[in-house]
Formats: structure tokens, sequence, C-alpha cells
């Protein structure tokens, strides 16, 4: 019996998302840093937040949809000929 594995790929899919959130966010703040210190000096916290929370679901999405396909549970990799007859 083969071993199930979707646990691991749901636990890559997880662990990527959450390391793309941080990623993004720190990226977000390195690019857009004069912006978001600026609008946090006029008392704009909702703006800076908001673009914060974009820019690390969108970090979050890219490291999810760039997970190598060799990860996934679907996928079987190179196979004999001789597997396919039996």
């Amino acid at each position: 019996m083969k071993p199930n594995r979707w646990p691991d790929f749901l636990f890559t899919v997880a662990v990527r998302f959450l390391c793309g959130v941080v990623l993004g966010g720190l990226a977000c703040v390195v690019v857009t840093y004069r912006g978001l210190l600026r609008a946090l000096s006029h008392d704009d916290v909702r703006g800076p937040l908001v673009w914060l929370g974009v820019c690390g679901l969108a970090g979050g999405v890219v490291a999810v949809l760039t997970t190598p396909h060799w990860q996934a549970p679907w996928y079987r990799g190179i196979q004999d000929q001789d597997d396919d007859e039996a």
C-alpha cells in the first residue's frame, strides 16, 4: 500500500503560504518604506496596514503557486514501461 501524500502536500502549502506572507510583507516594507512612513506620519494607519496585507497576501499566493510539481500528490514521476503492464 502506498503512503498517502496529501498531508505532506497540505503541510507544504501551509508553510509556503505563511512564509510567503512574511516575505511579501517584508518586501513591501523594503520597497515602499518612504510611502509607509509618510502615511504613518500623517496619522493614517489604515492605509499602510491594508497595503501590507495586500502585499502579504500576494506573496503568499505566489509562494503557493510556485510549489514544484514533483511535490504534488498526483505526481507519479518517471515510471518504467514494465510497471504499466503489471
